[in-house]
Parts: C-alpha cells; structure tokens; sequence
C-alpha cells in the first residue's frame, strides 16, 4: 500500500515536472514572439514617423508650388493684357 502510494506520488511529480517543462518552453516561446513583435512594432514607428515627416515635407513643398504658380499665373495674365494693349494701339 505504501509502496504504490509511493509510485503513484512518482508518477504524479513526474507529470508535473513535465508539464512544468512545457509551460516553461511555451512561456519561453510566447516571450520571443512577444520581444519580436515589439521590435517589429518599434521598427514600423520609426518607419511611420518618417512617412509623416515626407508628407509633412511635401506638403509645404506643395504650397510652395503653389505659390509659385499663382505668381506664374498672374504674370501670364498681366503679360496677356499688356500684349492686347499694345496690339490694339494704333
């Protein structure tokens, strides 16, 4: 009685080391998907932060061509119109 008492509380701690052993190595596994997915995270920050500074960038490029193009644009029109004067003098 003593005996299997024995073999049985063996076989338990046995179990129980085993699954200790699993949980370990999942635990183990779960922390690098984790520390992957945190570098990856850190990486596409980065990788977002620099988006929004070319959009920011191009953006003011943006009003800077237009800003030019309207002085263009106002030229062409003043160039026009002097053009008509002088062709419609006598």
């Amino acid at each position: 009685m003593l005996e299997s008492q024995l073999e049985e509380s063996k076989a338990s701690l046995a179990q129980t080391r085993a699954q200790a052993s699993e949980y370990k190595s999942i635990a183990e596994r779960l922390t690098q998907q984790v520390n992957n997915t945190d570098e990856r995270t850190s990486q596409l920050e980065v990788s977002l932060h620099s988006a929004q500074r070319q959009i920011s960038n191009l953006q003011a490029e943006v009003v800077g061509l237009k800003e030019e193009l309207t002085t263009q644009l106002t030229r062409i029109h003043t160039l026009k119109e002097t053009n008509l004067r002088y062709h419609r003098t006598p």
